[in-house]
This record gives C-alpha cells, sequence and structure tokens, in this order.
C-alpha cells in the first residue's frame, strides 16, 4: 500500500521533510519513500491512501510512555486510579 501526504517527516539522519511525498508499506515495514508520483510510477499496480493535507510520521514506534507511572507501581494500589494520579 501507498500512503500519500503533504508532508512526510522522514527519519534519516538529516531528519528531511519532503512535501508531496508518500511511502510504501510491504508488510509490516516501510518499503521505500520518496516523491508521489514517483512511487505511483515504479508501483502501478499498489493501491494508494492519498491522506490530503496531513504529515505522515515514519518510524515512531512508541510515541509515548507512563514512566512516572512506572516508577510508582505498588505504591498506593489500594487506591482509586484518579485518586492515586492526584
Amino acid at each position: 500500500m501507498i500512503y500519500a501526504a503533504s508532508l512526510l517527516v522522514t527519519q534519516n539522519a538529516a531528519r528531511d521533510v519532503l512535501r508531496d511525498a508518500a511511502l510504501l508499506v510491504s508488510g509490516t515495514e516501510i518499503a521505500e519513500v520518496g516523491p508521489t508520483a514517483e512511487l505511483r510510477a515504479r508501483h502501478p499496480a499498489e493501491p494508494v491512501r492519498d491522506l490530503g493535507e496531513s504529515v505522515l510520521l515514519p518510524g515512531l514506534v512508541n510515541g509515548h510512555a507512563h514512566i512516572p507511572m512506572s516508577l510508582l507501581r505498588g505504591y498506593a494500589d489500594d487506591l482509586a486510579l484518579m485518586e492515586w494520579l492526584r
């Protein structure tokens, strides 16, 4: 599947931001990144999902974590969640 968007933030060393770009997903991996027209020309049989005016951020595996909650795991287990969080 090809995913196309107005902006694509790469995860290369320069963190390049590409305009009118796309990425080709093969299985569970990003197989190719580049200008939308070029990817469509190289892979004409591949379905395309045009995301329009959006930003693709490939490579973000886990965008957030709950580190403070992990550090306090087991502390005040008898409290309700919201009370414990406060």
